[in-house]
């Protein structure tokens, strides 16, 4: 049932042709919902072809940037702080408190300043594991360390998650364009109302500006109308024409 499910989820995909330093390769991009990927073949007529690994440092460097212009951004700590390493505080003891890296100074404070589970505490989190990441491991590691961590992105993301997340999606939409439809509703019907308000005054102009007065008299024609042109089957009452009426009236000010 959840697979079906899952595949109901549309895969859009898009192929271009592109040219690696070992030949030409297709590109391709793919999106399932939220979930977004790209496939590489190799185009030539080799027999074995490698299969395709993101350039991990490439790829794990950008999102470090990515975090640290996030922490900048709130004025938190990030590994480009100028921090005194806790060896020259007053107080600390190395033997009684143990030896702390560098790198690991500013990663404490940031600890201090967020909180779990949030953007910021995360930012720090990943821009701390990456910067150790990439310093400890050879481009060739890199490349497989950085399609697991995205691959395991995906696979937490798809099934129920990516089915919330585009339901979402669709409601915000459906909200919109009902608030759209909305808008178009109430302005035509404030156009007839203030048409049947505009006849009625030519006929009666001591009751003209008169709004509440006016759609005592115009309910039943207002009404009549509405259901004529499928703006309502519910009856307006007088006070209801009348707020219609002013606004409508003001619009009019307003356009001239």
């Amino acid at each position: 049932m959840a697979r079906a499910k899952q595949d109901q989820i549309v895969l859009e995909r898009t192929n271009e042709l592109s040219y690696s330093s070992e030949g030409p390769v297709v590109v391709s991009h793919r999106k399932r919902g939220f979930l977004r990927d790209i496939e590489v073949v190799d185009a030539s007529d080799k027999l074995h072809k490698p299969i395709f690994r993101p350039n991990g440092r490439l790829a794990l460097t950008a999102h470090a940037e990515r975090a640290r212009a996030h922490l900048d951004k709130k004025d938190l700590p990030t590994d480009k702080w100028s921090i005194t390493p806790r060896e020259l505080d007053f107080g600390y003891v190395v033997e009684e408190h143990g030896e702390v890296a560098d790198e690991d100074l500013w990663f404490g404070l940031a600890e201090a300043y967020t909180e779990p589970l949030t953007e910021d505490r995360l930012a720090a989190e990943f821009l701390h594991a990456a910067n150790r990441v990439l310093t400890r491991f050879n481009d060739d590691e890199l490349d497989d360390i950085f399609r697991l961590a995205y691959v395991h992105h995906l696979y937490s993301t798809a099934g129920k998650l990516n089915e919330l997340a585009l339901d979402g999606e669709r409601s915000r939409g459906n909200l919109a364009k009902g608030s759209q439809v909305k808008k178009k509703v109430g302005a035509a019907q404030r156009k007839l109302i203030l048409g049947i308000a505009q006849e009625f005054w030519l006929k009666h102009p001591n009751l003209e500006g008169q709004y509440f007065n006016t759609a005592k008299k115009i309910q039943d024609l207002v009404n009549d109308a509405r259901a004529n042109q499928s703006l309502g089957s519910e009856p307006l009452a007088p006070r209801t024409i009348s707020n219609q009426l002013r606004m409508a009236v003001q619009e009019l000010a307003d356009q001239t």
